[in-house]
């Protein structure tokens, strides 16, 4: 007599074994950028936010930042040397550098609001060079830098009018650092800066940033390209990612990056500033997927990212202390502030780059304006043993019909 319970024929068993093993290998993928390692947690350089780093000459560097004008290296992210205190440049923050023409630049930047147009270069990191003292650009910080078309662009940022803050929209390029050339006085996004800006599928990219005068703080999470720097055109005016600036972007696995960022002011326990440790990648600049929301390294920004030995590495930035609450009143509508101290870092971090699987295993496109879903591994175990059993109904079902 033949048991109730048949087996399962072997093409049946067989698909539930693929299945099972395409599950596995879904719900083991790793995205690049999702697990992050400490390279150091404690660099020879003092902790510092919106300094500049590039890779030149098989090294890392790290300039400047937090108002210093200090110049180090670094072969492997772990031992720093110093090839200068005190690079020929002023001591500053929040100016942008780039490699071109087998040099280091530095453009901009300023302490407080001695800002500069300055722009130098240097093939060792201890001897600059001044290119210009002023150059056609005014004055600013929080600007960015790029290589594009054998020249160096310069993209917004923010600079003083009269005492006030303001922004700029403006883009201007250079083929050997001493004349400029305006592209645009005003380019289709909007004044900011803290933005980030790279080079991209043969076009340059604008990514986020913040409008900033004395009486409001704006911050984007649009996305605009061009490829001539004068016509810009937006990829998405809101991407997936929350509004910020002071954040980081790269190229890196064939896909565009943004890495942390200041993300404003929260006012639930007291203003509280914040900062992100996420990081999302995008292929066209429209649709963003997460990579993670908890980075490894801490909330931060002011933070640099380059890639390094094959791998996104994190190093320094600042994280905003706690919240703010209000010590004594000074008078009708006047009041101060206390807070815990802001952080700054000194660590370096690099992402784990291996691709278990395609991205494509791990993420789904969503139409125009939706929001991006990622799966979870959750999601993926239930859909596998969805199918392991339609499998199993389908091979009892075929039986039955051949018995009949």
């Amino acid at each position: 007599m033949r048991s109730r319970y048949e087996a399962v024929p072997v093409k049946a068993g067989l698909l539930i074994v693929l299945v099972g093993i395409v599950c596995i290998g879904a719900v083991d993928a790793e995205i690049i950028g999702e697990k992050w390692t400490p390279v150091t947690g404690n660099a020879t350089w003092s902790p510092r936010f919106d300094h500049t780093a590039l890779v030149f000459d098989n090294k890392m560097w790290v300039l400047g930042g937090s108002g210093g004008n200090d110049v180090w290296d670094s072969s492997d992210g772990i031992t720093w040397s110093k090839a200068t205190d005190s690079a020929g440049w002023l001591p500053r923050s929040g100016h942008s550098s780039v490699v071109f023409d087998n040099r280091m630049w530095v453009l901009g930047g300023g302490s407080g609001a001695d800002l500069k147009n300055d722009v130098w270069y240097s093939t060792d990191g201890s001897t600059w060079t001044q290119a210009t003292a002023d150059a056609n650009w005014s004055p600013r910080r929080g600007h960015t830098a790029l290589v594009y078309d054998n020249k160096i662009w310069i993209t917004g940022g923010e600079g003083i009018d009269n005492g006030s803050s303001m922004n700029y929209n403006d883009v201007w390029y250079s083929a050997d650092g001493t004349t400029w050339t305006q592209a645009t006085a005003n380019a289709n996004w909007s004044p900011r800066g803290g933005h980030t800006a790279l080079v991209y599928n043969n076009k340059m990219w604008v990514i986020g940033g913040e409008e900033i005068d004395n009486r409001r703080s704006i911050h984007y999470n649009d996305v605009w390209y061009s490829t001539d720097g004068s016509t810009w055109t937006p990829a998405t005016e809101d991407a997936e990612w929350s509004p910020r600036s002071d954040h980081q972007s790269v190229v890196f696995g064939q896909r565009m990056w943004v890495l942390g960022g200041y993300t404003g002011l929260k006012s639930m326990y007291g203003r509280q500033e914040v900062s992100s440790n996420d990081a999302w990648y995008s292929y066209d600049g429209k649709i963003w997927y997460p990579a993670t929301d908890n980075a490894g390294w801490s909330p931060r920004n002011g933070h640099r990212a380059v890639v390094f030995h094959d791998r996104m590495q994190v190093l320094g930035g600042i994280h905003p202390g706690g919240p703010e609450g209000a010590v004594f009143d000074l008078g009708p509508g006047e009041y101060v502030y206390s807070k815990l101290p802001d952080t700054l870092d000194n660590d370096v971090w690099e992402s784990v780059s291996v691709i278990k699987s395609p991205a494509s295993a791990s993420v789904t496109s969503s139409p125009q304006g939706e929001k991006v879903t990622q799966f979870s591994p959750v999601s993926l175990i239930t859909i596998c043993l969805s199918l392991a059993a339609c499998i199993l109904i389908y091979g009892r079902m075929s039986r039955r019909r051949k018995q009949n």
